[in-house]
């Protein structure tokens, strides 16, 4: 019984459950036919008649029982099939959408890159002409124009950076240094130009430091100065009378950290209520007609709030401002951002940081160097050999990397190449290659990029550079560089 109940069971009777339903029913028909004639004949006993019904009985529940059982598997197959299907479907269309998204994702960071080469260009030779001429003896009208010229470059390239930082945050490839530096030193050089600004609006400027907090702190200065005047900035362009106080407050330290609180307060026009909830979100401005009266991107409190957020912190905004509610001016805002930073121990070496004195000193170097400059752009071909000119450097400059690699040939000993990533003929990338490989040269080959994504610039590296200078560059830049790389006695120390 259990082997008949097993072959039952098996795979090949359930697939040929029709055949069998078939040959049930046959045999029941033959058995009845085969009772009504033996009972016609009377030529076998009632023991076989009745034997013959059973089996002809059992014959005829099994084919019914296999066929409403053949029929159940059969639709609960088709079901699985249409919803299995129906899964692989979806699944398709999922793996198609993500892959979408994934290809608008590479389209949109190509684009940004080929965008902030074509705007780094020029504005490399803005910024650097604006510098060239504010050394030169001007007049108070021509000082101001240069003035200004240098404002809208430096304003242009924030705006440059905060797109591109926008992306990075969307990508996931924004990282947060940690560096030991003197917290209020840092902090007061960098928020310098504001004094400056508020002076020039009739503003009062107030910077406030808890006393209780550690002098040297580990952090990404960098970006902190960034949080720090995308803030001020936005303080700056909405109050047109009264004052702006940035202040930092000690809460607490355990564990090595320190908790500060820093407030940027102010009397502009404020913030309406109903928008503060979406105040961080992108594009968005605190009035649709701020963005003609006053412009701006609507990108920095965005930026300002994702790093926060990747320093661990939290970020807020109060409007009216609760601190100036009975000074003279708007209503006001208050920012407000906490922040645990790491203070520094003794072993720790401050991130230098360049002092006034030093940026305004004469860039001469203590020794004659001679550079190759391969630039393809005829602007930065001149402010190159302004800037290298004006150090006491001597230059030759070639259009691509074919001439880099002709000139290198030659008879003339270079110390150092200065060579920009794309040229026409042969990028600088093939040129390093081919210098490193064919050449057999290990001259220090520095890349003038414009490419401000940090793969661009370890590509850079692995084809043979020894270091890169992103555009727009200064002039300090150029000197810190051969400096480096081409004075001998500091590059062997």
């Amino acid at each position: 019984m259990k082997k008949f109940r097993s072959f039952l069971l098996t795979q090949a009777f359930q697939e040929h459950t029709s055949l069998l339903t078939i040959l049930s029913y046959l045999l029941t028909y033959l058995a009845v036919l085969g009772l009504g004639w033996a009972e016609k004949s009377g030529s076998i006993s009632w023991h076989w008649k009745l034997s013959i019904l059973l089996f002809s009985s059992i014959l005829f529940v099994i084919a019914l029982t296999r066929n409403f059982n053949y029929e159940k598997t059969a639709k609960k197959q088709q079901d699985e099939d249409d919803e299995r299907e129906a899964l692989e479907e979806k699944f398709r269309f999922l793996e198609k959408e993500r892959q979408d998204a994934v290809n608008a994702n590479q389209a949109k960071s190509r684009f940004l890159a080929q965008m902030s080469h074509e705007i780094r260009n020029p504005l490399n030779s803005i910024l650097g002409f604006s510098e060239m001429l504010a050394k030169r003896k001007l007049d108070t009208k021509s000082k101001k124009f240069v003035d200004l010229i240098s404002q809208s470059g430096d304003g242009l390239m924030l705006l440059l950076n905060d797109i591109l930082d926008l992306n990075k945050i969307g990508e996931g490839k924004l990282n947060m240094e940690s560096v030991a530096f003197h917290f209020k030193e840092v902090i007061s050089s960098s928020l310098l130009p504001y004094e400056y600004e508020a002076a020039q609006k009739n503003i009062q400027f107030e910077l406030i430091f808890d006393p209780k907090l550690p002098d040297m702190l580990i952090a990404d200065p960098y970006r902190l100065r960034q949080i720090l005047q995308n803030l001020i900035s936005n303080s700056m362009k909405f109050t047109q009378a009264g004052k702006i106080r940035v202040q930092f407050i000690h809460q607490g330290q355990k564990e090595g950290k320190v908790w500060i609180r820093t407030l940027v307060s102010d009397t502009g026009i404020g913030i309406d209520p109903q928008k503060l909830n979406r105040i961080f979100n992108p594009f968005v401005q605190s009035e649709e007609s701020t963005t003609r009266k006053f412009g701006g991107s609507g990108l920095g409190l965005t930026i300002v709030s994702e790093l926060v957020r990747l320093m661990g912190g939290e970020i807020g905004v109060q409007s009216p401002n609760p601190q100036f509610l009975s000074d003279k001016g708007g209503p006001g805002t208050q920012f407000h951002f906490d922040v645990s930073l790491p203070y520094a121990k003794s072993n720790f070496t401050p991130a230098k940081m360049a002092s006034v004195k030093e940026l305004e000193e004469t860039l001469v170097l203590p020794q004659a160097i001679h550079v190759l400059v391969a630039e393809d752009n005829t602007v930065n071909q001149v402010l190159f050999q302004s800037f290298l000119e004006g150090m006491g450097v001597t230059s030759d400059v070639v259009e691509n990397g074919q001439e880099a690699i002709r000139a290198l040939c030659g008879k003339t000993d270079y110390d150092l190449v200065f060579m920009d990533i794309q040229m026409p003929l042969m990028d600088g990338l093939q040129a390093s290659k081919s210098i490193r490989r064919d050449l057999e040269s290990s001259i220090p080959i520095i890349g003038a990029t414009a490419n401000a994504f940090k793969e661009d610039i370890r590509i850079a590296l692995q084809s043979g550079m020894n270091d890169y200078i992103p555009k727009p560059f200064r002039q300090k830049d150029l000197y810190d560089k051969i400096l480096k790389w081409a004075v001998k006695d500091l590059a062997s120390s």
